[in-house]
C-alpha cells in the first residue's frame, strides 16, 4: 500500500514524527523533496509540490494531506496575505481535479482554523503577538456583547487600534476571511467525498475571541451536512499529521466500522475541567474529539492504559517565560508517582500523557517516577506545545505501537522525554538565557552555528536533569536546531 504525505510544514513534528510512529507499523511513506520543502519564514515551493502530488498520487492508495501546506506553502504562510483568496480557492479546485483523476485515492486532510493573534518570528513581532490576541477577544466582545459592555469593548477597541499598525492588522483580517473561506470549503470537499476525513485544527487563541464565530458557522455546515462523524473541529494542529497517518494505517483493521481501539484512562489527579492554555474549550471536549477521530474509545476493562497528569489547577507554562500558578507539593507529586508506577509495573501497556504544563513537561514528577519505576517500561510519552498537541501524539503513538513497546517505540519514547521533558522543560531555559546574554534574539537567530555552541554547552550544564530522568539508563542522542529558533529541537537517540 503506497501512502503519500504531505506535512504541515517541515519541522521534526510535522514531518519527522509521522513517519516514524508510521515505521512502527512496517510503512514508508512517500514525502515530497526536503529542498522543496519550506523552512523557517521561506514558504515550500508550491508548483513543486504540485508536481510532486499529481506524480505520486497517480498510483497511491491513500494520501495524507495538509491544506496549508498544499494552498500557501506552510503554517506560517497561512497566517501572512502573500496568496489571495481566489488564488487559495483555485488550488482547492485542483485538488478536486487531482482525485477525479485517481478516484482510488483516498485523501485523509487537516486544515487549520487561524489562530486568534500573528506569528512570532522575532523579538519584536512579540508586542503585535500580545495586541493582535486582545484586539481578537476585544472585537468579539464588541460583535456579540450588548448594552454597556458592547460600549465599553467598542471603545477599547478603538484605542487600542489606533497603537497598531494598520498594514499589520489589515494583513491579520484579511488572512482571517481567507482563511475562513478555505476551511469552509474544505467542509464541502468532505461533503462532496474528496476527503475521506477532515480535521479542522483550532490554532492558538483563548475563550473569548473572533475564531468562536469561525466556529460556529463551520459547526452548521458539518451539521447540516450530517458530517459528524467525518470532520472534527478541536483545538490543536502540529499533531494532525500523526493523527492522520496512523487512523489512515489502522482502517483497514475495522476501524471505519466503528471497531476501534480500547484504552483505559487513568487520571493521575482530579482536575478533569482545566482548559489549557492556547485552548478554548476544557481539556475533556479535546480529549472526546481527538479520540473519536483517530477511532479510539474509552473502556474500563481495557488492557493499554493512558496515564494523565493534568495541572493542579491552571496549567503551567514554559514559554515564552516560565509560569508556575499552582505547583504540585512534594508529597502530591510521590503519590501520583506511585500510583503511576504501581500501574506500569503490573505490566500493562501505559502511557503518559503530561499537560501539567505547556510547552514542556513536569520535570519533578518525572524524576520522581524514575526513581520507582523504569522509565523504558513506558510504552509512550508526550508532553510538547499545546495540550491538543501532546494529546495528539500520544495517541497516534498508541496507535502506531498497540501496546508493543519494541526497540523502536521505546527510542520514540526516549526521544519524547528527551525533548518534550529534558528540552523544553530544562534546557531551553538556560539556553535562552544565554543567547539572549550574546545579543542574540531567540525567535528568530542570526548565528545558527554559534547557537548550536551554545545549545551544547546548556545540555551538559542539565547533564544531572538527563540522568535522573533516565534512572542512570541515558541513551545517546544527538540535537539539534531543526530552525532559526529555540522554540523546537530535533532529538534523536541512537539505535
Amino acid at each position: 500500500m503506497k501512502i503519500c504525505f504531505l506535512p504541515l510544514d517541515s519541522r521534526p513534528c510535522t514531518s519527522l514524527f509521522p513517519r516514524q510512529l508510521a515505521a512502527l507499523r512496517g510503512c514508508t511513506l512517500t514525502v515530497p523533496p526536503e529542498n522543496r520543502m519550506d523552512y523557517f519564514k521561506t514558504p515550500s515551493q508550491t508548483e513543486e509540490i504540485w508536481s510532486w502530488l499529481e506524480r505520486e498520487t497517480a498510483d497511491a492508495h491513500i494520501l495524507i494531506l495538509s491544506v496549508e501546506q498544499l494552498v500557501y506553502g506552510g503554517l506560517i504562510a497561512s497566517r501572512g496575505g502573500s496568496c489571495p483568496a481566489d488564488q487559495a480557492k483555485r488550488s482547492l479546485i485542483r485538488l478536486e481535479r487531482l482525485k477525479e483523476r485517481s478516484p482510488q485515492l483516498k485523501i485523509y486532510a487537516s486544515n487549520v482554523l487561524m489562530r486568534t493573534t500573528v506569528s512570532t518570528l522575532s523579538r519584536n513581532s512579540q508586542i503585535w503577538w500580545e495586541q493582535i490576541a486582545r484586539y481578537s477577544g476585544l472585537k468579539y466582545a464588541a460583535i456579540t456583547e450588548k448594552g454597556e459592555k458592547q460600549k465599553q469593548a467598542e471603545k477599547n477597541l478603538e484605542l487600542l487600534e489606533a497603537k497598531i499598525p494598520a498594514s499589520v492588522l489589515e494583513e491579520f483580517l484579511l488572512a482571517r476571511q481567507r482563511n475562513h473561506m478555505v476551511n469552509m470549503e474544505c467542509v464541502r470537499l468532505a461533503k462532496a467525498g474528496v476527503f475521506e476525513r477532515l480535521l479542522i485544527l483550532q490554532e492558538d487563541c483563548s475563550t473569548l475571541g473572533l475564531q468562536v464565530l469561525e466556529q460556529n458557522e463551520i459547526r452548521e455546515a458539518v451539521r447540516e451536512s450530517s458530517l459528524q462523524e467525518k470532520v472534527f473541529l478541536h483545538n490543536g494542529t502540529d499533531e494532525a499529521g500523526m493523527e492522520l497517518v496512523l487512523y489512515a494505517l489502522s482502517a483497514g483493521t475495522g476501524m471505519d466500522s466503528g471497531v476501534g481501539m480500547d484504552i483505559r484512562i487513568e487520571w493521575l489527579w482530579e482536575n478533569r475541567g482545566f482548559t489549557a492554555k492556547y485552548e478554548d474549550r476544557p481539556f475533556t471536549e479535546n480529549l472526546k474529539s481527538h479520540m473519536r477521530a483517530a477511532g479510539i474509545r474509552e473502556t474500563k476493562e481495557a488492557d493499554q492504559c493512558l496515564l494523565i497528569l493534568p495541572p493542579r489547577s491552571v496549567q503551567g507554562d514554559y514559554c515564552p517565560k516560565w509560569e508556575n500558578p499552582d505547583s504540585y507539593t512534594q508529597e502530591e507529586y510521590e503519590a501520583m508517582a506511585q500510583r503511576a508506577a504501581s500501574l506500569i509495573n503490573q505490566g500493562n501497556p501505559c502511557y503518559l500523557l503530561d499537560v501539567s504544563y505547556a510547552n514542556g513537561g513536569d520535570l519533578r514528577f518525572m524524576k520522581q517516577l524514575a526513581r520507582m519505576t523504569e522509565p523504558d517500561r513506558l510504552c509512550g510519552y508526550a508532553a510538547w506545545n499545546t495540550a491538543g498537541n501532546s494529546l495528539g501524539t500520544i495517541l497516534a503513538q498508541i496507535l502506531a505501537c498497540r501496546g508493543h513497546n519494541t526497540e523502536d517505540n521505546q527510542r520514540f519514547t526516549a526521544e519524547r522525554l528527551l525533548d518534550d521533558l529534558l528540552y523544553q522543560a530544562a534546557v531551553r531555559q538556560t539556553f535562552s538565557e544565554r543567547l539572549a546574554g550574546s545579543g542574540e534574539d531567540v525567535w528568530c537567530l542570526k548565528d545558527s552555528k554559534g547557537a548550536e555552541k551554545l545549545l551544547e554547552q546548556a545540555v551538559q550544564m542539565h547533564r544531572t536533569d538527563f540522568e535522573a530522568v533516565f534512572a542512570g539508563k541515558l541513551p545517546e542522542f544527538s540535537i539539534r536546531l531543526p530552525w532559526p529558533r529555540v522554540f523546537e529541537a530535533e532529538v534523536i537517540a541512537d539505535k
